[in-house]
């Protein structure tokens, strides 16, 4: 899919109305999801592309940041 020239990321993130997360590095997008999400939360990753990679590493990564938290229980 080819970029429309005007739009990114971060201009569909600015016009929605409700709380939103635009990070526009691929590599640390795991890593914000898992520093934001609570239990109970979706998160829904859109975008065209690669971002269907992003599900199994957000995933890891709140199992890492969960597994952390019960260690100190």
């Amino acid at each position: 899919e080819q970029p429309l020239a005007g739009v990114s990321g971060a201009t569909i993130a600015g016009h929605i109305g409700v709380p939103v997360h635009y990070v526009p590095d691929f590599s640390a997008v795991a890593a914000r999801v898992a520093s934001v999400a609570r239990p109970g939360d979706v998160v829904v990753t859109m975008g065209a592309g690669d971002v269907t990679l992003l599900g199994p590493e957000i995933i890891a990564a709140l199992r890492a940041n969960a597994d952390r938290g019960s260690a100190g229980d």
